[in-house]
């Protein structure tokens, strides 16, 4: 092996179910994703905005004070123009969609507001499933309208003489400054386009930076993944039959880490075989049991807790380590 090349270790099962290792020789640092990998790839995303829901009244703490029958030295005062419960049928469905977002696409350095990468599969479900989306919030926004009215004459009670008529733009102005957009797919044909600039020498001189910040997008899209693993270790070792709820885990611990897991599939936009053997290990070995089968047996639970604790060693490689 010359001094440009490193072991990595990747996960295995012999046939006795015992961790075994693998050697993989592979170059230092990250490599670039070869040609044939990144014709595979393509960005995407979503735009959102919504009403502006407070503004800061500049007619000084005392009017405010009056108002709202406060003190004196309330001190800045932001005052609330949409009531967040009016907002709700769209911010629910918003933060839905988010989620949503950040467990499917791995985002960039260089990356727009909104977009991620992934490989077209992944984005073709994406777009699918934002049309479902898309149709939930304009749902939402419609129930919004609906209450428009009685939004409004709320907001002015509320405010008293604080209200300022034209403060809460018309039903129609309104209703316009939501919005909830897909950012329209576009391949990636190399790595050298996620730079988006058009000097040669100065893609040169980026190049290395682009390197770390996909080696970065790799590693935050493995941390919820390595997280539930943490968890499910830590909590398997403290639960305590005799303690009642305080060291009690719920069901939700093993079904984090196989969510968490079965998303790998779809952020490995590298093709990492050592995330893909990550993702084996969890799903053939951490989620065959539920919450009543761990609770009822202490050496079950130790002899889970080992293997999430051999899985997440492996992150190690990808700069993840308690």
């Amino acid at each position: 092996m010359d001094e440009d090349e490193h072991a990595s270790y990747l996960l295995g099962v012999d046939k006795g179910s015992r961790v075994c290792y693998h050697t993989l020789i592979e170059r230092k640092g990250f490599m670039m994703i070869d040609e044939n990998k990144s014709r595979g790839l393509m960005i995407a995303g979503y735009r959102t905005s919504a009403p502006t829901g407070g503004t800061k009244d500049e007619r000084g703490v005392d009017a405010v004070a009056s108002a709202y029958n406060a003190t004196a030295d309330v001190g800045t005062f932001t005052r609330r123009i949409v009531p967040a419960k009016y907002l709700r049928p769209f911010t629910q469905e918003r933060n839905k969609w988010a989620k949503y977002h950040r467990q499917r696409l791995v985002p960039f350095e260089r990356a727009a507001k909104g977009e991620g990468i992934g490989k077209a599969p992944v984005i073709k479900e994406y777009c699918n499933d934002f049309r479902m989306a898309e149709r939930s919030v304009e749902a939402g926004i419609d129930t919004i309208m609906f209450g428009f009215d009685s939004m409004l004459e709320e907001v002015k009670d509320f405010s008293g003489n604080l209200f300022k008529e034209g403060e809460i733009p018309s039903k129609e102005e309104f209703r316009a400054s939501f919005s909830f957009e897909l950012i329209k797919p576009r391949a990636v044909e190399n790595p050298d386009d996620l730079l988006d600039v058009f000097d040669n020498e100065f893609v040169d001189d980026v190049r290395e930076s682009l390197e770390k910040s996909l080696k970065k997008s790799v590693t935050d899209s493995l941390v919820p993944t390595y997280k539930s693993l943490l968890k499910m270790s830590k909590s398997l070792r403290d639960y305590d039959p005799e303690a009642g709820r305080d060291s009690a885990f719920r069901k939700t611990l093993v079904t984090n880490v196989k969510e968490n897991a079965e998303l790998l599939s779809k952020v490995n936009f590298t093709d990492d075989e050592m995330i893909s053997l990550i993702q084996k290990e969890i799903l053939d070995n951490l989620v065959q049991f539920d919450e009543r089968q761990l609770k009822d047996s202490e050496p079950l639970r130790n002899v889970i807790a080992d293997k999430a604790d051999e899985i997440a060693n492996n992150f190690e490689m990808f700069g993840l380590e308690q």
